[in-house]
C-alpha cells in the first residue's frame, strides 16, 4: 500500500494552519505523518501545531524559501510519496485516497489535482477564481491528455520520494521548484499526471500589492525554467515545447490583442460599432463556455462565475505586465550578465490580519466538508460591486469606439435637392469638388397667380370658337384657336365671323340652324 507523509512549510501561519491541518486530518484515507515545517515563525505558528499532534520541526533560521524548507524536511521522511501543501491551503477529505492512485504506475513522478481559489471576496480573488476555472478546466486537461502537463501546483503536489531524493531534494535553482521538477522530470521519459477529480482551495492575494510579488515571481520562475531547459525540451519533450511555446506567445501577443480595436478602427477603417462587436463577441466566445463548464463541476453558482468575469482583466494586466517584465530580465538581462535575477522567494498571500475582525462566511462543500470558499456577509452589496465592475468592463471594452467614433463617422452634410423637386425661389446648394454654390431657382409661374415683379393686366378675352364645318370640310379647313389661360368666368364672350371659302374653288355651303350652335363656356 503506498504511504505518504504530508509536508507544511509555515512561516507566520497562525491565521490559517488551524484550517489546513484540520482538513488533513479528517481525511478519507489519513496521511502516514504530518510533518510542519516552523521557518523561523514569531507569532503562534508551533503552538498551533502541536494542538493537532503533527510533528513540527524548526530549523536554526529562517531558511528563506519554500523548497529550503521542503528539502529539511525531506530528511525525516520514510514513506513512498511526500505531499507538500501550503499552509493556506484546504484539500478536499479524499484528496491523498485520490492522488494515490497515479503512483501505481512506476513510470508515474508527480501529481496534482485541481486547484480553486478558497476565497472570493476581493477584486484580485474574483479575478484569480476566473484564471483557475478556466485554465484547471480548459489548458491541464489538454495537456494531461497529450501526456504532458506544464505543472503540477506545488501547493498540493505529491511526488515520489525515491526521485526526488535520487534528484537531490527540491530543485532550488530557480524559484518556482514545482514547474522545475515537473520539467526536469518529464524530459527524463517520466510522467506527471494531473487528476482532476480532487480540489485544493487556496488563499490568493487580496489586494493588487500582494498579487503583483505573487505575479513578479510566478513569471520569474517560469522565464527562469525557460532559460534553463529549452533545448532539452525541444530535443526530448517537443509536446511539453509546444504548450511553453504558446504561452510564451500568448504573454508577447497579449498587448496587441488588446490594442485590436484601435488598429481596426484606425489602421483598417472598420466601423466601431462592427469592432466592438467582433471583438466583444470574440472574447465572450472564448471565455463563457469553458466557464460555465467549470462552474457546473465545480458545483459553484453560474451567476457567481459570470458576474466575476470582468475582475479578471485586472489580473491579467498585472499578468502581462510581470511576463515582460520577466521576459526581458530572465531571458534578455540575465544571459548578457546585466542582472542576476529573481532570487528571495516571496509568497504574496493573502493578508489575513485584515481579517481577525470579520470571520468569513464559508460554504459547505465536498459532502458537508468545511471548506473556506467565502462569500460576502451582504449579498446586496457584492451584487453591486459585482454589477458596476461589469459596466466598467464593458465601458472600457467599447472605449476605442468612443474615442473613435468622431473620426470614423464622416458629419452629416446637406444633400442637393433635386431639381424636379426644389420649390420655387428656394435656395439649392450646388456642390463642385471642395467649394459650394448658392442658385436662387427662378419662381414659376402659376395659374391664377402673377410672378413677383410683374405688373398685373387685365384679363384677356376668352374667344369662343367657330361655327363647327359641315360634314365633308377638310380639316385644315378649320381655323385653329388656342385655348386660353385665363377663366371663362372672368370674360366676355365674343363672336367671330364666318369663316371665307377657301382657295379650292368649292364654296362653303351654309350650315343649317341644327348644325350651328355656340360653344359652351369654357370650364
Amino acid at each position: 500500500m503506498t504511504t505518504v507523509t504530508v509536508i507544511i512549510p509555515a512561516y507566520n501561519e497562525e491565521a490559517v494552519l488551524g484550517d489546513t491541518l484540520e482538513a488533513l486530518v479528517g481525511q478519507t484515507v489519513p496521511a502516514e505523518e504530518i510533518i510542519v515545517v516552523d521557518d523561523g515563525s514569531s507569532d503562534r505558528t508551533p503552538e498551533i501545531a502541536a494542538r493537532y499532534m503533527v510533528t513540527v520541526l524548526r530549523p536554526g533560521r529562517n531558511l528563506g524559501s519554500k523548497a529550503k524548507a521542503q528539502n529539511f524536511a525531506l530528511e525525516h521522511c520514510k514513506t513512498d510519496l511526500v505531499l507538500p501543501v501550503d499552509a493556506d491551503t484546504i484539500l478536499d477529505t479524499n484528496y491523498i485516497e485520490e492522488i494515490k492512485k497515479p503512483f501505481d504506475d512506476p513510470n508515474v513522478v508527480i501529481a496534482a489535482g485541481c486547484v480553486q481559489t478558497r476565497y472570493a471576496k476581493r477584486p484580485t480573488e474574483r479575478g484569480r477564481q476566473i484564471e483557475y476555472l478556466f485554465g484547471f478546466h480548459w489548458f491541464r486537461p489538454i495537456q494531461n491528455n497529450a501526456n504532458s502537463p506544464m505543472v503540477c501546483s506545488g501547493c498540493c503536489s505529491a511526488f515520489r520520494r525515491s526521485t526526488v531524493v535520487l534528484m537531490g531534494g527540491f530543485p532550488e535553482r530557480t524559484i518556482v521548484e514545482d514547474m522545475d521538477f515537473t520539467w526536469t522530470q518529464q524530459i527524463a521519459g517520466r510522467k506527471a499526471v494531473y487528476v482532476g477529480k480532487v480540489t485544493s482551495w487556496a488563499a490568493d492575494p487580496d489586494n493588487v500589492k500582494d498579487l503583483r510579488k505573487q505575479t513578479w515571481r510566478w513569471m520569474a520562475g517560469f522565464m527562469q525554467n525557460v532559460r534553463l531547459h529549452w533545448w532539452n525540451l525541444i530535443k526530448h519533450k517537443p509536446m511539453l515545447a509546444t504548450w511553453v511555446g504558446l504561452s510564451l506567445l500568448d504573454m508577447i501577443i497579449a498587448p496587441f490583442w488588446w490594442l485590436a480595436p484601435f488598429f481596426l478602427v484606425f489602421v483598417f477603417n472598420k466601423t466601431p460599432g462592427s469592432t466592438f462587436v467582433w471583438y466583444g463577441g470574440a472574447e465572450l466566445a472564448m471565455t463563457v463556455p469553458p466557464l460555465i463548464y467549470a462552474a457546473i463541476r465545480r458545483k459553484v453558482p453560474v451567476w457567481q462565475v459570470l458576474i466575476n468575469v470582468p475582475f479578471v482583466y485586472l489580473n491579467k494586466a498585472v499578468n502581462n505586465y510581470y511576463a515582460w517584465k520577466a521576459l526581458i530580465v530572465e531571458l534578455i538581462l540575465v544571459p548578457l550578465g546585466l542582472s542576476e535575477g529573481l532570487t528571495t522567494y516571496v509568497k504574496g498571500g493573502r493578508n489575513e490580519a485584515t481579517e481577525q475582525a470579520k470571520p468569513a462566511t464559508v460554504i459547505p462543500i465536498n459532502r458537508g466538508r468545511r471548506v473556506a470558499t467565502e462569500v460576502a456577509a451582504h449579498p446586496v452589496r457584492v451584487a453591486s460591486i459585482s454589477v458596476a465592475a461589469s459596466i466598467a468592463f464593458f465601458i472600457g471594452m467599447s472605449l476605442p469606439t468612443v474615442l473613435a467614433w468622431n473620426q470614423a463617422t464622416p458629419a452629416k452634410q446637406p444633400t442637393a435637392a433635386a431639381p424636379s423637386a426644389s420649390a420655387p425661389g428656394q435656395t439649392k446648394v450646388v456642390r463642385g469638388g471642395q467649394q459650394a454654390a448658392r442658385v436662387t431657382l427662378p419662381q414659376l409661374a402659376v395659374p391664377g397667380t402673377t410672378p413677383p415683379g410683374v405688373q398685373p393686366t387685365s384679363p384677356r378675352p376668352v374667344v369662343a370658337p367657330a361655327q363647327l364645318p359641315a360634314r365633308g370640310v377638310p380639316t385644315s379647313s378649320v381655323p385653329f384657336h388656342p385655348r386660353p389661360t385665363q377663366s371663362a368666368s372672368s370674360a366676355p364672350v365674343t363672336s367671330l365671323p364666318e369663316p371665307t371659302p377657301t382657295d379650292t374653288g368649292t364654296p362653303s355651303p351654309t350650315p343649317t340652324d341644327t348644325e350651328t350652335a355656340e360653344a359652351p363656356p369654357l370650364g
